[in-house]
Order: C-alpha cells, then sequence, then structure tokens
C-alpha cells in the first residue's frame, strides 16, 4: 500500500476491473473502498498480476476467468470467498487456497495443477472443476464430503477409490481418463449423471448392481473396453441399468 494510504495495482488490467466494480473512475483506490467490494468480475482482462486484491478482504465472489494468471498469494486471506472462478489461466501452485474454507465453488478448468492437496481441507466446496488439468492423485479430495459435482475431464487419473465416500456427488466427469475399475462408485447412491467416456472400463457391474442408480439418470462410457457382443456381461449390465430408467451411452467402443 503506498503511503499515502492508497492500494497499488502493478497490473493496470486489474485496476481498470476494480475500478468498474466499485464504480470509482478517478481517485485513488483505499484500503476501505476494496473492504466494500464484494462481487468482482474481470474475466478476459488479461490480467496477469493480482497484487492488490489482498485488500479485498470482504469478497464473497471472485472471477478471474480467461487470463494470464501464475501466482493466487494475494488470494490467500480472501477468507470469505464463496465462489471463485480460476478457469483458463495458468495456475499450477493451489497453496494460496488452502485457508479459503469458505469456498463452495471453484472452478480450476484449463490450468497446470497437479498436485490438489491444498485444497484438501476445503470441505464446504460443493463444486469442483478440474477438466484439463495434469491430476492423477486424487486422495486429496477423500474428505469433501459436501461435493455435488466434480469435473476431472482430461486428466491423468486410473485410481477412483479416494471418491468412495463423496456421497452426495450427484455429477461426476471423468472423460478421457485412466480408469478401469469402477466399484469405488457403487456406494455414491446420489450420483444421477456420470461421464465415464474415453477410459479403459470393462465391467459395468458395480454400476449395474447399485439399485439407487436409476430413473432420470444418465451414463456415457462410449469409447471404453466394453464387449458389446449379444449376451455379453457388459450388454445384460446396460440392460439392467436401461430397465431401471438410465439413460445409457455405450457406442462406439475402441477399436
Amino acid at each position: 500500500m503506498a503511503a499515502n494510504g492508497a492500494v497499488s495495482f502493478p497490473d493496470t488490467n486489474l485496476e481498470n476491473a476494480v475500478r468498474d466494480a466499485l464504480d470509482k473512475l478517478e481517485g485513488d483506490i483505499t484500503a476501505d473502498d476494496m473492504a466494500g467490494l464484494v462481487f468482482l468480475d474481470a474475466d478476459d482482462k488479461d490480467i496477469g498480476d493480482l497484487t492488490g486484491l489482498e485488500h479485498a478482504v470482504n469478497l464473497r465472489s471472485l472471477d478471474l476467468e480467461s487470463n494470464e494468471i501464475d501466482d493466487l498469494n494475494p488470494l490467500a486471506n480472501l477468507t470469505n470467498l464463496r465462489s471463485l472462478d480460476l478457469d483458463s489461466n495458468q495456475v499450477s501452485d493451489l497453496g494460496p487456497l488452502a485457508n479459503l474454507t469458505n469456498l463452495r465453488s471453484l472452478d480450476l478448468d484449463s490450468n497446470q495443477v497437479s498436485d490438489l492437496g491444498p485444497i484438501a481441507n476445503l470441505t464446504n466446496l460443493r463444486s469442483l472443476d478440474l477438466d484439463s488439468n495434469q491430476v492423477s492423485d486424487l486422495e486429496p479430495l477423500a474428505n469433501l464430503t459436501n461435493l455435488r459435482d466434480l469435473d476431472l475431464d482430461s486428466n491423468q487419473v486410473s485410481d477412483i477409490s479416494p471418491l468412495a465416500n463423496l456421497t452426495n456427488l450427484r455429477d461426476l466427469d471423468l472423460d478421457s481418463n485412466q480408469v478401469s475399475d469402477i466399484s469405488p462408485l457403487a456406494g455414491l447412491t446420489n450420483l444421477r449423471d456420470i461421464d465415464l467416456e474415453h477410459n479403459e472400463i470393462s465391467d459395468l457391474g458395480p454400476l449395474a448392481d447399485s439399485s439407487e442408480f436409476g430413473s432420470g439418470g444418465s451414463l456415457e462410457v462410449e469409447y471404453n473396453n466394453l464387449d458389446l457382443s449379444p449376451g455379453s456381461a457388459a450388454m445384460k449390465d446396460i440392460g439392467t441399468l436401461e430397465s431401471r430408467g438410465v439413460d445409457v451411452s455405450y457406442i462406439p467402443q475402441r477399436g
């Protein structure tokens, strides 16, 4: 902060977004001004440096989609945040988010995240989008039992056993991973929409045997290793699911 109490923004694009949100196009932006900021929409503004946002201590919703952000340190103490959208940036280190325990929604689609450890204690999360990252280890998600929506499309996941206790999950996207064993999903009785396209699955039995997964549900399993020949176990499981009212998409399979 400048000596006169003004908040400084090295990134003029961020400053302009803050000015728009505050409706203060001229004059110094003070710490009091920043403390009055509750919502900030700064998507697609070519922002690369978040310095200055650390003063927005009452922010509840922050949209930074489609920028050039790689350092989240200025957000580390914004503990009132409920919704944070970082879709399409250059984030790899989630460390600064570790104490943002009031977050309900976190969008990290299209970044460079591999380590989910820092968000392991964000137990109020309802929605988590990790589409198009570099995630292989889901163990840090094991205690995020309030999750309703989880998007892991286009990562490097093979072991989904850490999801076995996420019993509030309703929508799960694992498209384009390396999953072969779906038995951890059998006890997730609230699941309604499951995308398992482009994996290595050959056995749908765990879902066919889960009587709670039924009417109104959808299951996408195209491009797996299912045997679709008449009378096969997979076709019997698909028949069981469809008889319960699940919309199953399964054609085509791999080669």
